[in-house]
């Protein structure tokens, strides 16, 4: 069956496009000087530490650096092309119930640093993004009930280089605390044109990746998963994973 078979869904952009968009994060601006828990939708859990931002409409126009916790819950978060969400060393970014995606081409994705965070789940649906997740150096990923869709890579994980970046030590690999109950799909043309999109792609890195008392389903890829090198094959451990066509 070929891939293009299944291009049925409409995508985010066609449902959420037009909404309007009350809260805008502008370029290369951090948590700590845009987000106010005066704003409405706006609220801070002093117990955990963590900015909520719960049921907005919210358009990223640029680089968004995530340098506190922040939780987008029951969100619509629009993208302007190439932008990004960066998130700090020991911060965290937790996404309930969100839908992430873009109308102008392709975001660039969440670029996770050394020893940083994700939460998602509860159905969260990231499309249209040239790299997802990105996962280069030690960082930690609780990924559960998440819809990765028309991105052009779902998740990139390692690097190509052993050596020690931005002044951390040698990069390690990335942590999965949970993985469990996803899909990787494609399900119409990625916004580039193109319809060459991966579901995992794994670089040098060591790690385990789901069990197998769950199920990660990838559907209509151009690849599942690819591993850069045969001699990183055995370092890497898959569970519960579903391939179709």
């Amino acid at each position: 069956m070929s891939c293009l078979s299944i291009y049925s869904q409409q995508t985010l952009c066609n449902q959420f496009g037009n909404n309007n968009f009350t809260l805008t994060l502008g370029t290369n601006v951090t948590v700590t000087t845009e987000i106010d828990e005066n704003q409405q939708g706006v609220t801070f859990d002093g117990d955990n530490s963590v900015f909520i931002i719960s049921g907005l409409n919210v358009s990223v126009e640029g680089d968004f650096v995530i340098n506190f916790p922040i939780k987008f819950e029951n969100c619509i978060i629009k993208f302007s092309e190439n932008a990004e969400l960066k998130v700090e060393s020991q911060r965290k970014l937790i996404l309930d119930n969100s839908k992430l995606f873009s109308c102008d081409g392709m975001w660039d994705g969440i670029l996770l640093d050394y020893s940083s965070s994700i939460e998602s789940s509860n159905q969260t649906e990231i499309e249209d993004a040239s790299i997802a997740i990105n996962a280069p150096y030690e960082s930690y990923l609780d990924i559960k009930n998440t819809v990765f869709n028309r991105n052009r890579k779902g998740m990139l994980l390692g690097n190509l280089y052993d050596l020690p970046v931005l002044g951390y030590p040698t990069p390690l690999s990335p942590i999965f605390t949970t993985f469990r109950n996803n899909s990787f799909t494609l399900t119409s043309q990625l916004n580039s044109g193109l319809d060459d999109a991966y579901g995992i792609e794994i670089r040098r890195a060591t790690t385990s990746i789901g069990n197998n008392n769950s199920l990660n389903i990838f559907s209509g890829l151009y690849w599942a998963i690819w591993i850069h090198s045969p001699e990183w094959y055995p370092m890497v451990q898959l569970q519960g994973f579903r391939f179709e066509r």
